[in-house]
């Protein structure tokens, strides 16, 4: 899916309206949505880049975690008060339902694909004391929760002796002096 942004000047939409054309033009059928955008209610492009370049590869080779599931032990660990819900009936926001092993030694999560039957067993150390739980995607957060996650996780990574490092506080000024050198 491309996601575009864009402002107005002058009364008129602006905006990438070839990328736009282009776009819709690999589909038989499209769909385009224009809505309001707020910078403060959204997470930033700069923090998805940083969660998924730093703290998760890191903690990867860190545990010997698959990416997938060190992603959602970090959203576990730092930031469960923002991406786990108790599963209701229907939820309008986007995610997807996992389970928690409640055996202190275990806390293995995992994801059952399909429909939900009966009781379920941990695969791993085959307790029946399993949590079901609703795990939000990151899009669902705005620029300032996702900084608590952030710092949340610098704290639990330093806790585990994985260093990780902050993001460049210089990298717009670096953004623009690479565009600078490849437009000339």
């Amino acid at each position: 899916m491309a996601k575009f942004k864009g402002h107005t000047v002058n009364n008129q939409p602006a905006t990438n309206w070839k990328a736009v054309y282009k776009a819709c033009a690999k589909h038989e059928r499209f769909l385009v949505e224009v809505r309001k955008y707020d910078e403060a209610t959204e997470i930033s492009i700069q923090q998805m880049r940083y969660w998924h370049a730093m703290p998760i590869k890191l903690f990867s080779e860190h545990t010997g975690y698959t990416l997938w599931k060190s992603e959602q032990w970090l959203k576990r660990e730092c930031g469960a008060q923002w991406f786990m819900l108790e599963v209701e009936e229907e939820c309008t926001k986007r995610g997807q339902i996992m389970f928690e092993c409640q055996n202190p030694q275990c806390r293995q999560l995992f994801l059952l694909p399909g429909k939900l039957r009966g009781k379920y067993i941990c695969r791993d150390c085959q307790s029946a004391n399993i949590r079901m739980f609703f795990m939000l995607s990151k899009t669902e957060l705005s620029v300032n929760d996702m900084t608590q996650v952030l710092q949340n996780m610098w704290d639990f990574m330093e806790s585990i002796n994985c260093h990780c490092p902050p993001p460049d506080p210089n990298w717009r000024i670096n953004q623009a002096k690479e565009k600078e050198l490849i437009h000339g």
